[in-house]
């Protein structure tokens, strides 16, 4: 098990609440947006580093789009908001229309316009739940009734993840919720918790530090899930014995390395002795936490 040091705990503390995985909101902005929102709730992210997480998190594809409706300002010199507003003027489906519909209108198609139009509206929307509705439809749809379909698809998949993100975020937090103190041979009271994780929601209940073979080379390991996937499912959480004190501990067979924070280790292991160690960790934000050392745990 590795340690983290009281400045690393708070770089952990940024990542510990469900992952927003690398993703291009282009097709649905305004949904991106709100689990975003949530997203920055649940792990405490300060007004100040929310561009940063921002730029990180959308993907090149829609970064290198929001370079261009930036120019010739970098995107990184506005403020949250600002990139915001601009990113659903750019992505939402009744300003695209309008600035598809604004352009051909330019080019003089005369009795065609519609048809124009129309095959850039389609053929401009990213992958998605939307542009696979408007595929279902007869070639020789109307413009307007493509345009209404859209809107309403856009409107219903909001909505409905709207909820879903409701629902998650009370269960991720419920499951991170810090349980009472724990006193060495008290009963009837619940075990500390390890908090901060190798990959996604807490840190893990298994000591591997000790199987490292080599201290010579430095090692990394990445402290997020690069699944969304697995931000819909319950955290398995067990109760578990580490020098004869019981730590709830979350299940994951990804990591390779256990880390918990140092208050736990000064609470209840600080008789243990720490060996020096080349292992770092990479949190989702780019981010290098450096433990303060390691130990075999029983």
């Amino acid at each position: 098990m590795a340690v983290a040091s009281s400045q690393s705990a708070a770089a952990i503390h940024i990542g510990n609440v469900g992952s927003l995985s690398e993703s291009n909101p282009a097709g649905n902005w305004t949904i991106y947006q709100e689990r975003l929102k949530q997203f920055f709730v649940a792990n405490g992210v300060a007004q100040d580093r929310k561009v940063a997480v921002l730029l990180t998190l959308i993907g090149s594809k829609a970064y290198g789009v929001l370079r261009d409706i930036c120019d010739p300002q970098k995107p990184s010199e506005l403020s949250y908001d600002s990139l915001c507003q601009k990113l659903t003027q750019q992505f939402s489906i009744q300003t695209s229309f309008a600035r598809v519909k604004k352009t051909a209108t330019e080019c003089q198609f005369g009795s065609v316009l519609d048809e124009k139009v129309k095959d850039k509206f389609v053929t401009g929307l990213i992958n998605g739940p939307i542009l696979d509705r408007l595929c279902e439809e007869d070639h020789k749809q109307s413009l307007s009734s493509l345009v209404q379909i859209a809107v309403k698809n856009e409107a219903v998949i909001k909505e409905s993840t709207k909820e879903l993100n409701k629902l998650h975020i009370s269960k991720v937090v419920k499951s991170q919720s810090v349980p009472l103190n724990h006193n060495k041979g008290g009963k009837g009271k619940k075990p500390d918790q390890i908090q901060g994780s190798a990959t996604s929601e807490s840190v893990q209940k298994v000591c591997r530090a000790c199987e490292l073979s080599s201290e010579d080379a430095v090692k990394e390991y990445d402290m997020y899930s690069l699944k969304q996937i697995s931000d819909a499912l319950e955290p398995l959480l067990v109760e578990m014995l580490i020098n004869e004190i019981p730590v709830t501990a979350e299940v994951d067979t990804v990591t390779g390395i256990s880390v918990f924070p140092k208050w736990l280790y000064d609470k209840h292991f600080s008789n243990i002795n720490l060996e020096n160690t080349n292992v770092i960790f990479r949190a989702y934000d780019g981010n290098v936490i450096s433990p303060i050392g390691k130990s075999c745990a029983k």
